[in-house]
């Protein structure tokens, strides 16, 4: 299944305010992954990236909290599930729900140069991969650490839903 999602910066980081995000995923596509957040990040002492935000849709399955938005507009605790042909979007259901989820993470840029440790929090809670008996995740938490060999390459090692290795290469070129 093929996504497609918009993210907009709303504002950028300062000395105390976090920058701020509104994204949509999926946003044409099939419905599978759609879901809409907020997420504020900001650097503290240089060297520690932090993230925190609130997702609706397949984003609202664990840490839910009551959906802000419906304090003002109580049409918004309804949400229709929108699953259908690719190309198709339900715009009616962004951001709605009863329930919001809370997710987040941290990056420790380390003293060692080059070398990050991260770790996160996701709250998509994979109901439909359970259901299916796809994918049924031991833990919301993830762990990373990454290295980047150079401006343009990075290794990493993940430790991910508590019950499996996962490993990445990135090269970045400047065409």
């Amino acid at each position: 299944d093929r996504a497609f999602g918009l993210k907009m910066r709303l504002w950028n980081e300062g000395d105390w305010m976090p920058a701020v995000a509104l994204g949509i995923d999926d946003i044409i596509g099939t419905g599978v992954y759609n879901g809409e957040y907020l997420v504020a990040s900001k650097n503290f002492f240089g060297d520690v990236d932090t993230s925190i935000g609130m997702g609706w849709g397949r984003r609202a399955g664990a840490a839910q909290i009551t959906n802000p938005v419906t304090l003002i507009f109580p049409s918004f605790k309804n949400r229709v599930s929108y699953f259908g042909q690719a190309g198709g979007a339900d715009f009616n259901a962004f951001f709605h729900g009863e329930k919001v989820g809370i997710f987040g993470g941290a990056v420790w840029h380390t003293p060692l140069d080059g070398l990050s440790l991260l770790v996160e929090y996701d709250s998509d809670n994979y109901a439909q991969e359970r259901a299916a008996g796809n994918f049924t995740p031991r833990s919301q938490v993830n762990y990373g650490i990454t290295y980047a060999v150079s401006d343009e390459m990075q290794l990493g090692l993940d430790w991910l839903y508590g019950k499996t290795v996962g490993g990445n290469f990135a090269l970045r070129l400047e065409p």
